[in-house]
């Protein structure tokens, strides 16, 4: 299996790619002329495959046929479609993704699309989007003489800071829609359509934000971490030994908040997706909407939504169970694995791979710190 190609001398004409299928290589395809410019490592390709189309994963580019492709180039299919002009699978989860098929003998297509959230190589998972209102003008700015109506809009939008859901405006301001399409016709405000993020814990009742005080041994495995952290990009592992209840997960807290103090970002595993809740809402307390969350409990949206802010870099912190580990979190600095020794990081249907090992060697391919704790 190829490592996969991060630079070209020129535009590229054929591309590599791993399909989710059970087979250990990759296929060549022709890029058609007017994908050469836009297609890009990691991105999302409809490809035909025998009768049927699938969608692979673009893993190589080659401005010339690779030298190992024993086949007539006039035999070679071409791409049908280009999915994302921007890649969901960053170089990272490539590397990371091809070393985890190849160390467990797995299909490493099967692990690219492992490492992204259900349903997105299909239709059933799309951003959720809802009408909303931006105020653009003032009561004071001089149109026409507005209606009780569209004052009560301004004044409504004016006190929660000029943007709110369309429907809302609606409810809130106790009218219908006709004095807001006038206000929009007018150029007082701008109807747009706007992205809302599923939350999975919105509503959830958080536990209060206590400053414990560190015991002395507490403090000794902190300092030794953060000393780690401040050691440049430089891989490292720990092993934190503590009973339940021994405060493990406070030495966790601390070092992530020097790691994102640092400009690094953090991820947690944790074995059973019972546990997820406990840490998450608890994470959710000190670090806010820095934190997302991602286990196979969460509705179809809300993880493709949890996935989506990561990936954008608005939470640097993921939190979740065994498929978490491929998280597209960027510039990595800490990778915490709770409760190691539980076999439940272990995946026993295709495509096969034990999280806690994996995590070990994102760390060490992100030149991160990586803390294994065990109360055995």
């Amino acid at each position: 299996m190829s490592t996969p190609e991060t630079t070209i001398s020129a535009v590229p004409t054929y591309v590599e790619a791993a399909l989710p299928v059970p087979l250990r290589r990759v296929f060549t395809y022709r890029i058609p002329e007017e994908m050469r410019s836009s297609i890009k490592l990691g991105a999302r390709l409809l490809l035909p495959f025998g009768r049927r189309s699938v969608t692979g994963y673009a893993v190589g580019l080659h401005a010339t046929l690779p030298p190992d492709v024993d086949i007539d180039e006039s035999k070679i299919k071409a791409v049908i479609e280009l999915t994302d002009e921007e890649p969901l699978i960053t170089p990272e989860i490539l590397k990371l993704t091809q070393w985890t098929a190849d160390y467990y003998s797995s299909f490493w297509g099967e692990m690219l699309k492992a490492s992204l959230p259900a349903g997105i190589n299909s239709e059933k998972v799309r951003p959720k989007r809802r009408k909303a209102v931006r105020l653009t003008r003032s009561a004071d700015t001089p149109v026409r003489p507005y209606t009780e109506a569209q004052l009560r809009i301004i004044a409504l939008l004016e006190e929660n800071g000029g943007e709110m859901l369309f429907t809302e405006v609606l409810e809130q301001a106790e009218t219908n829609a006709s004095p807001l399409n006038t206000m929009a016709k007018n150029g007082v405000v701008e109807i747009y359509v706007q992205d809302v993020m599923r939350d999975p814990l919105a509503g959830a009742a958080l536990p209060s934000k206590d400053d414990f005080e560190l015991t002395a041994e507490q403090q000794m495995a902190l300092d030794s971490i953060t000393m780690a952290l401040t050691d440049g990009a430089k891989f490292k592992s720990f092993l934190l030994h503590g009973v339940t209840g021994s405060g493990k997960t406070e030495v966790y807290i601390r070092a992530m908040r020097f790691a994102l103090d640092a400009g690094r970002s953090a991820m947690m595993l944790v074995p059973e997706i019972a546990l997820t809740p406990v840490f998450s809402r608890r994470l959710r307390t000190v670090f806010g909407s820095e934190v997302a969350i991602l286990h196979s409990n969460l509705s179809v949206g809300e993880r493709y939504d949890e996935w989506r802010r990561i990936r954008r870099g608005d939470a640097r912190i993921a939190i979740g169970t065994r498929s978490a580990v491929f998280a597209p979190l960027e510039n990595i600095g800490l990778v915490v694995v709770d409760e190691e020794h539980d076999p439940s990081y272990r995946q026993h249907e295709s495509p096969f791979y034990n999280a806690r090992d994996v995590a070990v060697m994102r760390a060490h391919l992100a030149g991160a710190v990586v803390v294994l704790g065990s109360a055995t």
